[in-house]
Parts: structure tokens; sequence; C-alpha cells
């Protein structure tokens, strides 16, 4: 399909704020994919808060100029897939990594999370990133630990007297 050089620019213009607005990036290669499956990756991808959108590398090249991803334009070679995290930084990759266990021919090319750039092959530390409510219960949980051990402690000073004192009570109850 042609594109006119208005598309293109207004093409240029969405990408570059989707890029500014993401967590972050993942380009990856989707040769061979069926339709159906690709139109299964996009229904997750919207679900989880991630943009997936199929670009030609020029322009996403030209787009990610002036953004924290500038550097992922590097791989941009074949057929290129961008997926745009843009609540959880781990969702985009959550998927496509999924996504590419079922399907073969789909390849993750590189991902860029805060203005750094890193392989595929590491795509699994931010696929183990937890999400939103993940990460406040992990906090909550180790906010709550100290108090309750605290409590605990003050709880085992009564606890303890008690039992002296029960135990000193059988003793003159039996001399």
């Amino acid at each position: 399909m042609k594109l006119t050089k208005e598309d293109k620019v207004q093409f240029v213009s969405e990408v570059s704020q989707l890029a500014k607005d993401s967590c972050s990036v993942i380009l990856s290669d989707y040769r061979n994919i069926p339709v159906d499956k690709m139109t299964q990756l996009r229904k997750k991808t919207r679900e989880e808060d991630v943009v997936l959108k199929v670009v030609r590398n020029t322009l996403l090249k030209i787009a990610l100029k002036g953004t924290d991803f500038e550097k992922l334009g590097e791989d941009c070679l074949g057929p290129s897939i961008v997926a745009f995290s843009l609540s959880d930084p781990g969702a985009g990759a959550r998927i496509l990594k999924e996504f590419s266990k079922e399907n073969e021919t789909f390849a993750i090319k590189s991902f860029g999370v805060d203005g750094k750039v890193f392989r595929a092959s590491d795509i699994d530390k931010l696929a183990s990133l937890p999400n939103r409510e993940e990460a406040i219960t992990k906090v909550a949980i180790l906010i709550q630990m100290p108090v309750t051990k605290f409590v605990r402690t003050l709880n085992d000073v009564p606890t303890k007297l008690v039992r002296v004192l029960s135990v000193l009570k059988e003793q003159k109850e039996v001399a």
C-alpha cells in the first residue's frame, strides 16, 4: 500500500508520541505469522495496555529520533512490528515472549527501557518484572513485616510472664 507524504508525516508523529509515552519498546520480526495468530496477539496486547504497530523501518527510525528509544533504530532490518508498553514495562515483554514460544518464526530483535537498548536474549529480565499490582503487594508486605514482628515481640512479653507465674503457682501448690 502506497502512503502519501501526509500519511507518513502523521504516522511518524503518532509513533514518535507513542515512544515518548512508553515505558518500554520491543522490536520484533513477524515473518510468516498467519493473520489469525497476529489477530490474537493484537487482542492480547490491547488487554494489557500495549500498542502494537507494524512499521516501515525507515519511518520507525525517523519516529524514534529524539526519544529514549532512538538506538532501537539500528535493529530495524526486515519486517518489523513494535510493541509500546504504556503503563507496565514488562507487559509487552511477557506477551511477546509467550507468543514467540508458540510461534517459531516470530523473533524478538531487541527492546529498550529507560533509554537503554537490550538484546533479545535479555527479554526474560524484562518479562519477569512484576506488574503494578504485584509490586504494590510486595511493597505492602515488606512494610507490614516489621510491624507484625514488633507486635509479636510485644505480645511475647506478657505471654512469657503469665507462663512463669503459672509455673510458680504449680510449684507452690506441689510444695
